[in-house]
């Protein structure tokens, strides 16, 4: 049997264009080759092929890529990418333990090279998938998961052996092995597996009470300037505005909040979770029935191609469905407050297939915030009352965004209600 070549460098990969863009909940096509070479196999086994002991023989080599040929139309429809991973590592011990002798008792040992050649290509689909992926963000190692592409290192190991063998004695086996660990740990990864998903319109907000809330900043204490201000807004009672009926009135505009969770098993307890943020705009115009729990919204904007929100993190469910992920590094609209990059933000709350309520914690900065509530008619209409406002306001920002050593930036806490939606592109 002629030598294969191997057809990529273990460890070392130019990432295309193509291989990069495709989204990683989509099928990326890792079955295609296998499925085209045992197709040829299976059409060069049902021709005649002389004496009876071959044909009785055939018919073996029949029944087994037929199988494989039902396997591989069967995973081919998954939106996982680790679903066509075990396939393929099914199918590839398949061809080692029931086809690799029978080939060579019908005389169609070159079909074997046609298989393996596949099987090569798709290793170099694989990590093209994988580490692209990760690269630009659409997938992340989720919380105590290991990182799968050294696993592929180990896989790419053994099927380069296999390919460089005259003949098979475990090392296809090998590398159907190691594929399945690739599989299992891709699983683990946030933003790749198929699991379940659920998207929620932000539907009510308030301002927690002065000492409740989140922590941003990690020292075990709730971070709410915001709700100082409330309260201080509300003792000088010279002062008749609200930051909640503020905050409520922003909730009916064009632009609404969306939440959503994705590849997880359940609200109960589940390691493997991603969570987004996101805006959307509500595709029948009528804001009154936005919150009825099967609304669409447009998330064209703030959405990926994969259909979820390009702010995304890995996180975690707790028991009941508590959860708390901090997306960081992208600037945020929230409620019609543009919230900047460097800010912190911090989710936690409780989910189930209805229903999301918790906290969110951020860095409001002190221009954003004046923006929005002076054009509110809650806000005082004289001059000399919404400079005593402005004046009270501004004395409770607590966070400095720029680093200059001036605080330029409130922390907020807001207590919020959501309820299910339906996200479109």
């Amino acid at each position: 049997m002629q030598r294969r070549g191997l057809m990529w460098v273990v460890g070392v990969l130019v990432l295309t264009g193509t291989a990069a863009a495709v989204p990683p909940t989509s099928p990326i096509g890792l079955l295609a080759g296998p499925q085209a070479a045992v197709q040829d196999l299976n059409r060069a086994a049902s021709a005649p092929i002389g004496p009876l002991a071959k044909l009785l023989t055939t018919k073996v080599v029949l029944k087994e890529t037929s199988k494989s040929l039902k396997t591989f139309a069967k995973e081919k429809s998954s939106r996982s990418f680790a679903d066509e991973l075990k396939a393929l590592s099914k199918e590839s011990k398949r061809f080692e333990k029931k086809l690799f002798q029978r080939l060579q008792e019908v005389g169609l040992r070159d079909q074997e090279d046609a298989v393996v050649t596949a099987y090569q290509q798709s290793a170099d689909r694989a990590r093209a998938e994988l580490v692209g992926a990760l690269s630009l963000g659409r997938a992340q190692i989720a919380i105590g998961a290991k990182d799968p592409s050294k696993a592929l290192d180990k896989a790419e190991k053994a099927l380069a052996k296999a390919a460089a063998s005259e003949t098979f004695s475990g090392e296809f086996k090998a590398y159907g092995k190691a594929l399945k660990g690739v599989a299992n740990e891709v699983t683990q990864l946030a933003g790749f597996g198929t699991g379940l998903e659920n998207t929620w319109v932000l539907s009510d907000l308030t301002v927690a009470e002065p000492g409740q809330g989140v922590d941003m900043d990690g020292d075990g204490q709730p971070d709410n300037s915001l709700g100082a201000i409330q309260a201080a807004l509300e003792a000088a009672e010279a002062i008749d505005a609200d930051l909640d009926d503020i905050l409520d009135s922003l909730l009916f505009g064009e632009e609404v909040v969306l939440f959503q969770f994705w590849g997880f098993d359940g609200y109960d307890t589940d390691t493997t979770v991603f969570g987004g943020i996101g805006t959307g705009t509500d595709t029948d115009g009528n804001p009154n029935d936005n919150f009825f729990g099967d609304e669409t919204f447009d998330v064209s904007d703030s959405f990926a191609t994969d259909g979820h929100p390009v702010v995304r993190v890995p996180t975690s469910f707790g028991p009941g469905g508590t959860y708390e992920f901090r997306p960081s590094g992208s600037a945020l609209s929230f409620a019609g407050i543009e919230i900047p990059a460097n800010s912190p933000v911090v989710l936690a709350g409780t989910a189930d297939e209805d229903f999301n309520d918790g906290n969110i914690g951020f860095a409001i900065p002190v221009d954003a915030l004046l923006t929005v509530v002076q054009a509110s008619p809650d806000w005082p209409q004289d001059a000399f009352t919404a400079g005593i406002a402005t004046a009270l306001l501004t004395s409770f920002a607590d966070i400095d965004l720029d680093g200059d050593g001036t605080n330029d930036a409130f922390s907020a806490s807001l207590a919020f209600e959501s309820v299910s939606a339906i996200p479109v592109q």
